[in-house]
């Protein structure tokens, strides 16, 4: 799947993977990048591949979501598929197998597929995570809570 992936990129593709960029960051000193260079590497990436066993949430997968770029995760990673709506957001592979995420990462350059995507990815961020929509869910609970 490697030289598949590797050929099938065109000059005009931004191959600088998030899957590199985040290790590298993370290799260093967490507390030498600050989140506006998080999100600028983040920017610079074709995709986010989040190779994790498990994850608790997915803050890193929202956050690429919000940045409209393809996240590719674990079908057994915690809360990962749900995160990811069960592959209506993002794609979904077997992380502890290479071939599975390069085959995920060969799919995300699919930009009819990808696109509808990252489409519903956004629909979703913006309806479920805006400040607006978390303020107003706040709001609710407190009210709620204090009704009672």
């Amino acid at each position: 799947y490697k030289k598949q992936f590797m050929d099938s990129m065109d000059d005009n593709l931004n191959t600088s993977l998030a899957l590199t960029t985040l290790y590298d960051i993370l290799k260093e000193e967490v507390n030498d990048y600050t989140k506006v260079m998080l999100i600028e590497e983040i920017d610079k990436s074709t995709c986010l591949v989040h190779p994790s066993y498990e994850e608790t949430f997915g803050n890193i997968l929202l956050e690429a979501m919000a940045r409209k770029k393809i996240c590719i995760g674990g079908f057994k990673s915690g809360a990962v598929p749900q995160v990811l709506g069960n592959g209506k957001f993002g794609i979904l592979c077997d992380v502890s197998d290479p071939n599975s995420i390069c085959e995920a990462m060969v799919n995300s350059l699919n930009t009819i597929k990808c696109d509808q995507m990252l489409a519903n990815a956004y629909m979703f961020m913006k309806q479920n995570y805006s400040s607006d929509t978390v303020a107003q869910k706040h709001l609710n609970l407190y009210n709620n809570h204090y009704d009672k």
